[in-house]
């Protein structure tokens, strides 16, 4: 037998529909009161959502205004070109107000190399090996492999994981020749980038104070070239150099150093010596437009043989190397400035706190007098920089306004019109501790101050609130207060104790954490867990009680069966009955 899957099969009563709209109906008396609750609780939700939001953008501007230096705006203005400037200058809130003259009399240098060779894709070594590459405190080391070239090895350089920011590039030359041109990236007095080779053949890249220049021949004399900074002095340990130039009984020669000699002094006396031993080797001292000075060895004689060594660390810097390919084109060096007849360095062109609160950048040197030739300074001027605290306030007043704005429109009620509801009302729609947040907020400015001692609020600075409770800055009005009375209007805003400070303050109450809103929003979270809980009780009942509905209609149905079957049973009989007794 067919087993019977809708109630009212065996009646033929539509019993489904009368248990389906029982079930309804009981569903509407239990869940409706509780989606209602619900969905009220959920609107409540957001709407302290975007209360905590509106508070804590209106704090913000409070807090900008209260922040410890917020008033110690500086504004700064430089006698230069804005087409060329000599420098940039920030303040920070440690800067005073002052003039300042300052000179850029040297940007700082990184250390550059360079070196030619035959061709940027011919193999230059036939072994492994390693440079390492050494400026200031910073270092990293290159592997090279057999096979390597130019340019694989400039490859390598530049894309080691801990270059220091070196820069390695090739030029290729009108003559086929290929220049390899290396930048240490550091500035700095005393870090001059430092190459040192593993193997031999990797010498080529090694650094030295004195590089060959001209190689000895038939028609060229021997000559090495250093690059050395201004020619002062600067030998603190005697020592002694000594000289071989050509062959011979006279071709080698020893120079006594003292502490103190200066690179001119030194050449004088290499001169002196060379003379002295009948020798034709020659040094001299040539000063660079930048105040560098070019160190020249010189053999004197077609195809001599040239060497100079010396026996302590500083005089090392005059040892010659006939190996390396690199000659140094410029000196890492420090910038100098002057400030009011002060020489101030630094290792880059930033001159950072070096005057307080003020951040110098030199962009290049001072122009020079048209008359004397000497280096012109640049009048810096730091003043109080009313614009940005005036734009402070403006800030402020745009953010009360706005939160007194948002916060109207979160409390509104629903209005009424012909009678029908607009449905127009805010999602805290007449709850009190907007209303309260909003009071309190303006009671406090009008409140009257006792931090300054000339002025009690900031109504009398020329803010303005009109009959909406929506405020205004007359600018010309509060720009003459802080001209006149600079620090009470600072004492009035500023500081923990000031206006801001105290608004801010008050109102962490609502927003910090463990705060009335957030106590609020727990509250309503338990709420809507509660609700949930009563959700699924009221589920279970309503399966329940369709369960014992069906159980009921059920029975009904087997009896209403059972009865039509016996009604059907009786009037075939009876037809039969009256069709025999015919």
């Amino acid at each position: 037998m067919t087993a019977v899957t809708s109630a009212g099969a065996g009646s033929g009563l539509d019993l489904e529909s009368i248990i389906s709209s029982s079930v309804a109906a009981k569903k509407a008396q239990l869940m409706q009161p509780l989606i209602k609750k619900q969905n009220q609780t959920q609107i409540t939700l957001s709407g302290l959502g975007q209360l905590s939001s509106i508070i804590s953008n209106f704090k913000s501007s409070l807090d900008a205004l209260s922040a410890s230096g917020a008033f110690n705006k500086r504004s700064v203005n430089i006698t230069q070109t804005t087409t060329s400037p000599v420098l940039q200058v920030t303040a920070n809130s440690d800067a005073s107000n002052g003039q300042y003259n300052i000179t850029v009399n040297k940007l700082a240098t990184t250390s550059q190399w360079g070196g030619v060779f035959d061709k940027s894709t011919t193999a230059l070594a036939t072994q492994d090996g390693k440079l390492t590459f050494t400026a200031g405190s910073k270092s990293f080391t290159v592997d090279v492999k057999a096979g390597d070239t130019l340019q694989n090895i400039r490859k390598r350089i530049n894309s080691d994981g801990d270059n220091f920011g070196l820069s390695a590039n090739i030029i290729n030359t009108s003559d086929g020749k290929a220049k390899l041109v290396i930048d240490s990236g550091i500035s700095g007095d005393g870090k001059d980038l430092s190459i040192s080779a593993s193997t031999g053949e990797l010498g080529i890249f090694a650094t030295s104070k004195m590089s060959q220049t001209t190689a000895a021949s038939s028609s060229s004399n021997n000559v090495f070239t250093g690059l050395f900074a201004a020619n002062t002095p600067s030998i603190t340990q005697a020592g002694k150099l000594t000289i071989q130039s050509g062959s011979g009984i006279n071709s080698t020669f020893t120079v006594d150093v003292n502490a103190g000699d200066s690179l001119q002094a030194i050449s004088d006396n290499i001169n002196s010596e060379s003379t002295s031993a009948g020798s034709k080797f020659t040094s001299k001292v040539v000063t660079n437009s930048d105040g560098t000075s070019t160190l020249i060895f010189d053999s004197g004689i077609n195809g001599d043989s040239l060497s100079v060594s010396g026996d302590t660390n500083e005089l090392s810097a005059f040892t010659t190397n006939s190996t390396s390919k690199m000659a140094q084109t410029q000196l890492a060096s420090s910038a100098l400035i002057d400030v009011d007849g002060n020489t101030l360095k630094s290792d880059t062109n930033t001159f950072n706190n070096t005057i307080q609160g003020l951040k110098v950048t030199a962009l290049r040197t001072s122009d020079k007098d048209a008359t004397s030739g000497s280096l012109t300074s640049n009048k810096v001027a730091i003043t109080t920089d009313t614009s940005s605290i005036t734009s402070l306030v403006q800030n402020f007043i745009s953010a009360y306004n706005t939160m007194v704005s948002k916060t109207t429109s979160l409390s509104r009620r629903d209005s009424i019109v012909a009678g029908v509801n607009q449905n127009n009302g805010g999602a805290l729609a007449g709850d009190s501790m907007v209303t309260s947040i909003k009071d309190l907020a303006t009671n406090m400015l009008l409140k009257p101050s006792t931090q300054s001692s000339t002025f009690s609020t900031i109504f009398e600075l020329g803010v303005k609130m009109d009959n909406d409770g929506v405020l205004s800055l007359d600018t010309d009005k509060f720009n003459t207060a802080l001209s006149n009375n600079f620090d009470q209007v600072v004492a009035l805003f500023g500081g923990k104790d000031g206006v801001a400070g105290t608004i801010s303050s008050t109102l962490d109450k609502y927003t910090q954490t463990g705060g009335l809103i957030s106590i609020r929003q727990d509250g309503l979270n338990t709420q809507l867990r509660s609700i949930t809980t009563q959700e699924n009780n009221a589920t279970n009942k309503l399966t329940q009680y369709e369960t014992n509905l069906r159980k009921q209609y059920g029975n009904l149905d087997t009896l209403l069966a059972n009865m039509k079957s016996s009604a059907s049973y009786l009037t075939a009989l009876s037809s039969s009955t009256t069709s025999s007794s015919g």
